[in-house]
């Protein structure tokens, strides 16, 4: 079972954060106020959750840079990831943007869903940068302000 707190406060993070071989030993405990880390070779500490929270966010939107999004119609997109390896697969993902978010066929996205009842995968921050928007809470405060629809 996917645990909410499994997607922001993972090692994969902290490798990611800390720039760690993705196969580096790390262990990841969040508690009500702060995450325990422990890395190979180093002391266990605890992280702010905040810094989970802002690293979940800004590397789905960096990463949504490497994301060529085509409108199909209004409302609708289609993603694909430019600049892949060769031999790599290429996966196109469809995209709605509706009066409360922007929805994808990705699974990311639907882990994200299924945790919180909403998500942003990075094809979600390429659709909103796309649309001419810096974040999801920006979208959303659009539709609430205006009841405007991409």
């Amino acid at each position: 079972m996917l645990l909410k707190s499994h997607l922001v406060y993972s090692a994969a993070a902290v490798r990611r954060i800390l720039g760690l071989p993705h196969h580096w030993p790390v262990k990841v405990e969040a508690f009500a106020d702060a995450v325990w880390v422990w890395i190979k070779g180093r002391r266990p500490t605890f992280w702010p959750k905040q810094a989970f929270k802002q690293h979940f966010c800004h590397w789905r939107q960096r990463r949504a840079q490497a994301v060529e999004i085509t409108e199909i119609r209004p409302s609708h997109f289609a993603a694909r990831s430019v600049g892949q390896t060769t031999g790599s697969r290429e996966s196109i993902y469809f995209l709605d943007a509706r009066a409360e978010g922007i929805f994808c066929t990705c699974e990311d996205f639907h882990r994200q869903l299924s945790a919180w009842n909403r998500g942003c995968c990075k094809h979600c921050y390429a659709v909103l940068a796309h649309l001419g928007f810096n974040s999801l809470g920006e979208y959303l405060a659009l539709q609430d302000q205006d009841g405007w629809v991409a």
